[in-house]
């Protein structure tokens, strides 16, 4: 994306430089006036997507950098038919041996597990005194990385993870973002 002239005066006037002193920096969206850098989008929605983008890929890169209280929200189980049918076949021996109907013990405990790991699995793990870091590390949990990231947007805002200089965002005349990043 090329930032437009309009765009570059508009930025210079809200920022007090000049728009003659303004490069274009090694990015297409990147604006300079003498050593400070703005990220620049053409509009909101453009700049949220970035965000949103950018956050993903962080929360992929090292989830460990995110509040762990908070990611445990976006855990979600893998594989819930391996665990579920676990949990079914012990059901079925211990409903042979019981004189139960093993059929109908294997369907419910397969649906029960299953029904659990789908709601709330950081809780399944807990129950069996797995931690979270251990489910994830072992592969039984992944972290929906678009969901995350798209609620570290909202809750903590675009400015919080773009403008890194000093968490402002800059509301241009024509709908365009800014966001200082040094």
């Amino acid at each position: 994306m090329a930032v437009s002239q309009k765009t570059v005066k508009l930025l210079a006037a809200e920022t007090g430089n000049d728009a003659e002193d303004a490069e274009v920096g090694y990015a297409d969206n990147i604006i300079e006036f003498y050593q400070k850098e703005y990220l620049v989008f053409p509009s909101y929605n453009a700049a949220e997507r970035y965000a949103v983008n950018y956050v993903k890929e962080m929360l992929e890169d090292d989830p460990s950098m995110f509040n762990q209280d908070w990611l445990q929200y976006y855990m979600k189980a893998n594989d819930t038919h391996a665990f579920a049918s676990d949990a079914g076949d012990s059901a079925y021996e211990d409903a042979e041996y019981s004189g139960e109907d093993p059929d109908e013990a294997y369907e419910e405990a397969y649906n029960r597990v299953e029904s659990e790991l789908k709601r709330d699995p950081v809780s399944y793990f807990a129950d069996f005194g797995i931690s979270v870091t251990d489910a994830y590390e072992k592969g039984w949990l992944s972290i929906d990385t678009r969901k995350a990231a798209q609620g570290a947007v909202d809750t903590d805002g675009i400015e919080h993870f773009l403008a890194s200089y000093d968490g402002n965002e800059i509301n241009l005349a024509n709908d365009a973002q800014a966001y200082r990043i040094n």
